[in-house]
């Protein structure tokens, strides 16, 4: 037998060992029957008597000779003289013993590792020893959630995890937990419980959905709902669904089938979008617009079409929420009617970003003509002035034109809009190491 595979089963023995010791020690109870709510111990049958109230012993204290014979374990293991491969899989299997009768103490030695091993099943796993505690996590999911709400390092790294292991498991307790996951953990969440719900029968899958709408507040809910039915797919009309939602209470189901009809929305054309538009109900129109706008992308033909209904029903923090801006990027239209319809645009500080790409592949395109064409808008104008500035961008950071980005930022007479064109140009020369900052004339 070669050394390093000596070292390794002595390690795996030595593991084993004092699982097996601790596992013996009489007054000490396992992890899983503190988190079944069981006491350490037999009855109670001393000289109190059998009516005495048993006292519970806290987790870290009633695994803590347990946990610091693992403890010594994992520092012994940081000095043996092993490969890659086996070190991961020592520290895995030890890990993953040390969780069933201490989370808390693995979580932290989890934490103070160094991450120079890997999974040599998963070389690109990011985190790769958090696999040890898939086993924990899906026995004892509430037990282990709240033991990584007390380390808010613990809980940036491994509530991904968590939710990867126990969605398999239990999705709907993970649907019932939405609210309280980060943003980005929530996506994934989605995006998993989704992803695992569309292989289970219909009725199933429907129950899921139903349980995800009605599992956060409204925003939340519009959120979760048009992220799930991104990869779904709707084969009833338009009309049958707005009929259906339009005669139901408010509330998460009816939300769900509007996201429904909004995704049914997605490839219609212009005329098809109206007609369908016109049959909402006033009171409707704001929330099917914000729907429709998490539905719509670049392959929709009435792509503004929908943005245009969110501006008429006034829908601003859908702009500052989801890309609507990213959407126009590789949209199929004339880019001059395109620049035109950017000019319809209210004058606010959210729709910006979208009016700047609205613009910004005329300007590129043709800086004479774009600037010819700015200069027609009065001095003044919200999309004149800041039209110079997106010219201001386009001109420095794609042609690295300086003196066209200066005459654009001369044309500026805002203040605001122009102290942000001379940042652009400020920004660039730093970063290219330009040299001297310009003045403007």
């Amino acid at each position: 037998m070669k050394p390093y595979q000596k070292i390794t089963t002595r390690l795996g023995a030595l593991v084993i060992g004092i699982a097996l010791a601790a596992a013996l020690r009489p007054g000490v109870s396992s992890f899983s029957d503190r988190s079944n709510g069981h006491h350490a111990g037999n009855a109670d049958t001393g000289a109190d008597g059998p009516n005495k109230t048993p006292v519970a012993r806290s987790r870290t204290s009633a695994g803590s000779g347990r946990s610091a014979a693992f403890r010594s374990a994992w520092a012994m293991l940081a000095k043996e003289p092993l490969r890659g491969a086996d070190r991961f899989n020592a520290q895995r299997d030890l890990l993953a013993k040390w969780a069933e009768i201490d989370l808390d103490g693995a979580l932290k030695a989890f934490l103070g590792e160094a991450w120079d091993s890997c999974d040599p099943a998963d070389p690109w796993d990011t985190f790769p020893l958090a696999r040890a505690f898939s086993d924990v996590f899906v026995a004892h999911p509430m037990e282990s959630w709240q033991a990584l709400r007390r380390d808010k390092m613990a809980f940036n790294l491994l509530a991904g995890a968590w939710v990867n292991y126990v969605v398999e498991k239990e999705p709907d307790l993970v649907i019932s937990m939405m609210s309280e996951f980060p943003k980005q953990v929530q996506e994934e969440a989605i995006a998993r419980t989704i992803g695992q719900a569309n292989s289970f029968p219909e009725e199933k899958r429907k129950e899921l959905l139903t349980k995800l709408a009605t599992s956060g507040n409204q925003a939340e809910v519009e959120r979760w709902l048009s992220q799930a039915s991104r990869d779904t797919k709707e084969t009833r009309t338009p009309g049958e669904i707005s009929a259906k939602w339009s005669a139901m209470p408010a509330g998460g189901p009816r939300t769900l089938e509007m996201v429904n009809w909004a995704k049914s929305l997605h490839g219609v054309d212009v005329e098809t979008f109206s007609s369908e538009w016109s049959k909402i109900p006033e009171e409707d129109r704001g929330q099917a617009a914000r729907l429709l706008l998490k539905q719509v992308d670049n392959q929709s033909p009435a792509l503004l079409s929908a943005i245009e209904r969110a501006i008429e029903t006034k829908q601003w923090q859908a702009f500052t929420e989801d890309d609507i801006a990213g959407k126009l990027r590789g949209f199929n239209t004339d880019r001059q009617a395109l620049a035109e319809w950017a000019l319809t645009i209210p004058p606010r500080e959210e729709t910006r970003a979208v009016f700047n790409l609205a613009i910004s592949e005329k300007l590129l395109a043709d800086p004479v003509g774009g600037r010819a064409w700015l200069e027609q808008l009065p001095p003044g104008d919200w999309h004149r002035e800041w039209g110079f500035v997106e010219m201001t961008l386009g001109q420095i950071w794609v042609r690295g034109d300086v003196a066209a980005a200066s005459r654009a930022i001369n044309a500026i007479t805002d203040e605001r809009a122009r102290q942000e064109a001379i940042k652009v140009r400020y920004d660039w020369q730093l970063i290219t190491a330009q040299g001297d900052v310009i003045h403007v004339d």
